[in-house]
């Protein structure tokens, strides 16, 4: 269905916890000299515990592997060092390998960046030397979401520089900054995909910016991407039954009129206070804000306005039922920004929006259809609306 993520949403929230004994063949590398490699001296690389150069002793002229796998240090000061290996290779006796079963549950790459993450955490540093055995190993409990998703994430850090820089996400301009940077975003996307950040109320825009392109939205409060102001008290006495800009406040129609305005028009306002206090509507025309009208912006270019507009309007039941005051019902700004939305890109924001604004326009155009014809387009418009990214939790 047009605006139904529930596909996506259930895919990206359920990762399976799995063991790597479960996902994996586990191995050991053989001992390899130096004397053996320079009696057999060839083309392919003979992977040691060591971290410079790519783990790389030399080259002779056999191999042991072939293909995709993930080899890891398991003795002395590099222990836990995790690496990705693709084509011809051997492996030392310091080094441990894996080989996944099955490559249609289980993304090589992304496994071996869940892994650089993680696996140092099960070093035994007992007795002056480092160790993460085989048994150690396997027993590591990783949690692995759909494939799709481990691939997306496999491409985003595999073009790490080029998506940051179609996303205007800046990096540092030295090496070893863009490495820290590349790590902790790793970090992000591999967390996200395991549910294990999905909490946080912190998001920087960097991080909404690449959560949004790999997962394809991202559950946010919306304190995140808003700012409310409120209007500025307008007396009755000054307000006019006509004149050149409607003055909000806290009900359904205008309080009035009165010849300035204080906010320029396509703004979305909320009431604030009264009876009304939660109705939600949008400004086409130069306006008066009074003291119980709340003025809703954009704060970081992260949401199409619109956008915003037609699910604060899918929201208005909930706001009016969080009305508060014994005396005159009001609406706290918190209560609004507590609100949490399932925030896709700006590109599927566009699309959502331009079909729910030609439902919204035939609606309110009353010199189009006929009157079964309206009502059936208004039955379709709140269809559409009561969907926008009403993800089945």
């Amino acid at each position: 269905m047009l605006l139904d993520f529930k596909d996506k949403k259930e895919a990206a929230s359920n990762p399976v916890s799995f063991k790597i004994k479960d996902i994996c063949l586990i191995s050991r590398g053989v001992v390899i000299s130096k004397k053996i490699i320079f009696e057999n001296q060839g083309i392919y690389p003979v992977y040691s515990s060591q971290t410079v150069n790519d783990g790389i002793l030399g080259y002779i002229n056999k191999f042991s592997h072939e293909g995709e796998y993930i080899t890891w240090t398991t003795d002395g000061a590099y222990a836990g060092s995790v690496f990705y290996r693709n084509g011809k290779f051997n492996i030392t006796n310091v080094c441990g390998i894996l080989e996944v079963k099955d490559k249609n549950l289980v993304n090589v790459k992304y496994l071996s960046y869940v892994l650089s993450k993680n696996a140092k955490k099960y070093v035994n540093t007992g007795m002056g030397n480092p160790k993460l055995m085989s048994n150690t190993m396997s027993e590591i409990e990783v949690l692995i979401p759909d494939i799709k998703t481990q691939e997306k994430i496999v491409y985003i850090l595999e073009n790490f520089e080029k998506i940051c820089e179609d996303l205007i996400i800046g990096l540092p301009a030295e090496i070893e900054g863009r490495k820290k940077q590349f790590e902790y975003y790793r970090d992000l996307l591999i967390n996200f995909s395991q549910e294990r950040e999905r909490e946080r109320e912190d998001y920087s825009i960097e991080e909404i910016k690449l959560i949004q392109f790999a997962f394809g939205f991202l559950t946010i409060k919306l304190q995140n991407i808003i700012y409310i102001n409120i209007g500025k008290q307008l007396n009755k006495d000054k307000l006019l039954p006509l004149g050149a800009y409607a003055v909000i406040n806290g009900g359904v129609e205008p309080s009035g009129y009165w010849n300035n305005f204080n906010y320029t028009k396509d703004k979305i306002t909320i009431s604030q206070g009264g009876a009304s206090a939660g109705f939600v509507s949008w400004q086409d025309k130069n306006f008066w804000a009074g003291a119980h009208c709340y003025i809703v912006f954009d704060k970081n270019k992260l949401i199409n306005y619109k956008y915003l507009y037609h699910f604060l309007k899918n929201k208005e039941n909930f706001l009016m039922n969080n009305q508060h005051g014994a005396g005159i019902p009001a609406l706290s700004k918190e209560i609004i920004y507590d609100i949490e939305i399932d925030l896709p890109t700006l590109e599927k924001q566009n699309e959502i929006v331009s079909i729910l604004d030609k439902f919204e326009t035939l609606c309110n155009d009353l010199n189009k259809g006929l009157p079964a014809e309206i009502a059936y387009r208004k039955q379709q418009y709140d269809y559409y609306l009561n969907l926008l990214l009403k993800f089945e939790k």
